[in-house]
């Protein structure tokens, strides 16, 4: 659905310019900024899963959370 509201939106801007309409083709370029945003918006709780999803990857690469911490403080120290 998504890939399908796009390519309308962009096969329509393109003729917008290709035709020389100037309001159609401004309001359309001007949609790009609202569909980042909504896209945002309507995926939001896919994209939380997503990064909580590389998050625990990256933190399960060192399992020994201890081991790590008294490093840091020796460090620091």
């Amino acid at each position: 659905m998504l890939f399908g509201v796009t390519a309308l939106f962009a096969i329509g801007g393109l003729l917008a310019n290709h035709l020389h309409l100037v309001v159609l083709g401004y309001l359309l370029n001007g949609i790009w900024t609202i569909l980042g945003v909504a896209i945002v918006v309507i995926f939001q709780p896919e994209l939380r899963r997503v990064f909580a999803q590389a998050g625990s990857i990256f933190s399960s690469h060192n399992s020994n959370s201890s081991e790590t911490i008294d490093e840091v403080v020796s460090a620091v120290v």
